[in-house]
């Protein structure tokens, strides 16, 4: 089966959506903030200075992993080679997150499937059909960053206590960064050659 690379666009520059952050969106829904990040503060230079960057950073990671989950509903999948741009310490939020990914069959007649399902049609957020992989998981992606809309969803999740020095787990609720139309077209999608096999 083809290998895809995934690039999400979260620069604010280039990027059709606007993705909140601390320091340059002090106005914005705090739940929208943080933008799309699989490392924690212990990957990165030093950990949160302040708890709303903390949380920021955990909505950030819980966005990330809904995008994994969104992803099993084409099968099971392995992913690869995750990098992430723009950013080096824990108060910022990147600036574009990239992987790999390999599905063990075609994923987007599961995919499809799962659309009538669950919609009765194979529209995608920007109002073209669902007809390739590439598009799937374009859609796919999309859906797991914009999860909850604008009314959020909630998980409990480890927050870094910056004043104690280790995490402690709250509820985190987190809403979309912006409306998914624009979530969509910051994301491309291309077959790259396969380098690893699904066993």
């Amino acid at each position: 089966m083809p290998q895809y690379k995934v690039t999400i666009n979260m620069d604010n520059v280039t990027s059709v959506a606007t993705y909140p952050s601390i320091d340059e969106h002090p106005d914005a829904d705090d739940r929208a903030k943080g933008g799309v990040n699989p490392l924690e503060w212990t990957d990165l230079q030093h950990p949160p200075t302040d708890p709303d960057y903390a949380i920021a950073l955990t909505r950030a990671n819980l966005r990330w992993t809904k995008i994994f989950e969104e992803l099993c509903k084409a099968g099971s999948y392995q992913f690869y080679d995750e990098f992430v741009e723009g950013i080096d310490i824990a108060d910022h939020q990147p600036s574009k997150v990239s992987f790999e990914v390999k599905w063990k069959i075609n994923p987007l007649p599961v995919y499809q499937y799962y659309l009538e399902t669950a919609n009765g049609n194979l529209t995608g957020s920007d109002g073209g059909a669902i007809d390739t992989a590439e598009r799937a998981i374009k859609q796919m992606v999309t859906d797991g960053i914009c999860a909850g809309g604008g009314s959020g969803w909630s998980r409990f999740a480890r927050v870094h206590n910056h004043a104690r020095w280790n995490d402690e787990t709250v509820t985190v609720t987190i809403i979309q960064p912006d409306i998914p139309p624009k979530v969509f077209q910051d994301i491309t999608v291309e077959e790259v050659p396969e380098t690893f096999q699904i066993n």
